[in-house]
């Protein structure tokens, strides 16, 4: 009798670790199953339109006018890699910042007139409203935001967000990137700032660009939107 409930335990011991072995794999399982949250886009641009961003900087939140330009281009890449418009029909960011650059006797030229300056047919307009290193001067938690819509350069209507709203506060979209931690210090070295803008407005720049196309959902280090 002793012999047979030694067998049963060690069956039953057995059968235990099994299951608890399966328990281990299926979590892995299912998440390679599933794959990862997606968040869809929130507005397709049409891949036949000759699109161009525009980031303006009209409350000189950024540090330099290198900044404008390094989001943009993040913008652009990130646009061109998931197929969201043609390589033919993406007008650089450049060509948007100059045509504004050309603006005299302090007349700023509307969004759509930008677009037509540069020969496209859809503006990407993103205004920065906040971009910093550190909320305090001490704590390095990197963070920004813009407001964005899309312009038809023909019609001069709004795409996006949706135009049929009149209220105010729905003709923008918000996009923000920041840290949910904090990560240490402030950088000290001339070098180590320059790195760290550049860094937040690549990531500011790819911010813009995954409201144009499904992505893996994020924590509150890449929100598209408020």
């Amino acid at each position: 009798m002793p012999q047979i409930r030694r067998i049963f335990l060690a069956s039953a011991a057995g059968l235990a670790l099994a299951v608890a072995a399966s328990c281990n794999i299926l979590g892995p399982v299912g998440y390679f199953v599933a794959g990862p949250e997606k968040t869809s886009a929130m507005h397709k641009l049409a891949d036949d339109k000759s699109a161009v961003i525009f980031v303006d900087d009209i409350d000189s939140k950024l540090p330099n006018r290198m900044m404008r330009q390094r989001i943009g281009k993040a913008a652009e890449r990130a646009l061109l890699d998931n197929k969201c418009v043609r390589e033919a029909e993406i007008i650089s960011s450049d060509a948007a910042l100059a045509a504004a650059g050309g603006e005299r006797f302090g007349k700023q030229l509307g969004i759509a007139e930008i677009g037509e300056k540069v020969g496209a047919k859809v503006v990407i307009y993103a205004r920065v409203e906040y971009f910093t290193l550190s909320p305090n001067g001490a704590e390095f938690a990197p963070s920004s935001r813009m407001r964005i819509k899309v312009v038809d350069v023909e019609t001069r209507k709004r795409l996006f967000p949706a135009p049929e709203s009149s209220d105010p506060g729905a003709q923008w979209h918000t996009v923000t990137y920041d840290l949910p931690t904090r990560q240490g210090t402030m950088p000290s070295q001339l070098g180590e700032v320059q790195r760290a803008e550049q860094d937040l407005a690549d990531q500011t720049g790819l911010a813009l660009a995954r409201v144009f196309y499904e992505h893996e959902s994020r924590t509150r280090t890449n929100r598209v939107g408020d």
